[in-house]
Parts: structure tokens; sequence; C-alpha cells
């Protein structure tokens, strides 16, 4: 009976214990299809729920409060280089910040992203409270959130819903292919 249930735990933890890939970052939110690309940007962590209690710090270009969410709209060949740092090695230079690790990537000269209220600048200042949407997807957490300024095709109030969105009135940030 002990081993039993013994079995039964460790089938348990070891199945929560395999690593996971996401495709999130690689993902076209307008035909919601994956994107093929030679080198896609992927993180993979031990388990999902560890990553969402403890995330790491996300680094782009030397901006510490990076939004992970902001990958989809980050070219995978506009990046130079990504690095993975355990806290041991990340604590100089970003203290506490980094006490779950921290993913570092670094854009490609020429590169410029924008940070969201950048983005909304030209949308008029009562609107900014609307959802924003990024092609077809709801932006949940603005905090943070980049857009690579290659990358934005149009930025405008929409006044009627639509078959994808239901929203009476929104912010959709349309993004190149």
């Amino acid at each position: 009976m002990k081993l039993k249930a013994l079995l039964i735990l460790f089938l348990i933890f070891a199945g929560n214990a395999s690593a996971q890939i996401s495709d999130a970052f690689n993902r076209d939110l307008e035909k919601n299809r994956v994107i093929k690309s030679e080198k896609p940007v992927r993180i993979c962590a031990p388990s999902r729920a560890g990553v969402l209690a403890n995330p790491p710090l996300y680094v782009v270009n030397d901006i510490e409060d990076f939004n992970p969410t902001s990958f989809s709209a980050i070219n995978p060949k506009d990046i130079e280089s990504m690095q993975v740092f355990k806290y041991s090695e990340a604590k100089d230079k970003y203290g506490d910040k980094a006490k779950n690790g921290v993913i570092s990537v670094t854009l490609k000269k020429g590169v410029k992203l924008l940070a969201l209220y950048k983005v909304l600048g030209k949308i008029k200042k009562r609107d900014l409270n609307l959802p924003i949407y990024i092609n077809t997807e709801k932006l949940i957490i603005r905090e943070g959130f980049y857009l690579s300024e290659n990358k934005i095709e149009s930025v405008k109030v929409i006044e009627k819903p639509t078959d994808k969105i239901k929203e009476e009135r929104y912010i959709q940030i349309l993004l190149k292919p």
C-alpha cells in the first residue's frame, strides 16, 4: 500500500518537472498560427507553474522592466544574442530583482524599441484607457510593454466591434508580418 502511494506521488511530481516549451513568442497574432523561423524565440523552463510564480527578470537592451509578452512584437531575426544567468551570476548587476535568474537579450544595432506610451503618443488622452489589442490579441499587462519600431504598421482607435474583437471601442496596434 505504501509503495503504491509513493509511486503515485512520484508520478505526480515527475509530471510537473518535465520541461515545457512555448511558441507564444513565435506566433502570428492576427492569423493565430506559428511563425516558421530558423531561430525561433523559445523560453524553456522546468515547469510552467514555477515560472509563473517566480518569473525571471527579462532584460532587453538594458531595459530591466521588459514585459515578456513584448517578444511577440520583436522579429527573431532582430536578436543579436540571448543569455541566461543564474542569480549568483547576475546579483551584482541587478540585485534582488535577479533572484529567479535573468534572461538577457541584445538586439542588433539599429533595432529601436518603443515603450507603449510612445507608441500611443498620437492617441487622444481620453482614449488612453481603452483596451489595447495587438493585432487581435488583447494586451493584458501594459507595464513594461515595448514594441520594435520597425514592426508597427498602424496604431488607431477602432469604433466598432469585429468578428474577432467584440469591444465597442478599443486601440488596435497592427504589426507588420
